[in-house]
């Protein structure tokens, strides 16, 4: 098995990790009957990301990248239902779901109608764009930040999330590496480090849990 096979497999099997984190906050939503102070943010800028992804895939003619994002998709969207149905800001949640895929769309349809005469420009252009929304997807659980200074705990955070989150973009980068495309290595070279600080968070600003449930978590992720 070559090297680009193994990174392959480590990263679809990490990001199906990562995407499988917002089980965890459902079940949250669920037993709390509301979804407190966690913020949509992470959820749309999941989706967002997944939907350009996608697309760049789908212009590179890469099924890794296109597969795993549709995974990605299908599984950001059933959580983003199941915080739009516990929020109590329901309609300003479904003002940015719209405006941001009404804006999505149309970006996506004119880089696919551009790539018709023009391939490589519109998958540099889209790529650029993934840059930007990968970096931020990475650093949407920093929404809390504020919250975390205010209470001095990362109780509005989630430890299985900022790991997965942290090991994702490492195995992300290096698949990028070997493969040299730039697009991969420059966003989640980003996630490192915005996973890094906010696994940081943790140790300055731990949890209402009790230490050790902490440690035990992030082992378990």
């Amino acid at each position: 098995m070559t090297a680009v096979q193994v990174l392959s497999w480590a990263s679809v099997g990490t990001n199906i990790v990562l995407y499988s984190t917002g089980i965890s906050r459902c079940r949250e939503f669920r037993d709390q009957g509301s979804t407190g102070n966690v913020s949509a943010f992470p959820f749309v800028a999941t989706i967002l990301n997944c939907v350009f992804w996608l697309a760049y895939g789908m212009l590179q003619n890469d099924a890794l990248i296109w597969e795993v994002n549709v995974v990605g998709l299908t599984m950001q969207t059933l959580y983003l239902f199941c915080y739009v149905y516990y929020t109590e800001n329901k309609m300003a949640v479904m003002r940015v779901l719209f405006i941001c895929g009404c804006t999505s769309s149309g970006i996506i349809y004119y880089a696919f109608f551009v790539s018709i005469s023009r391939p490589v420009l519109a998958a540099t252009w889209l790529g650029f764009l993934c840059n930007a929304l990968t970096i931020l997807m990475f650093a949407s659980p920093l929404s809390s930040f504020p919250d975390v200074l205010r209470t001095k705990s990362t109780a509005s955070m989630s430890a299985f999330l900022t790991v997965a989150t942290f090991i994702c973009a490492i195995a992300w980068t290096a698949y990028g590496y070997v493969v040299e495309d730039i697009f991969l290595i420059v966003p989640n070279g980003v996630g490192c480090f915005l996973g890094g600080f906010q696994c940081l968070l943790f140790c300055i600003y731990p949890s209402r849990m009790s230490s050790r449930t902490v440690t035990k978590t992030i082992a378990e992720a």
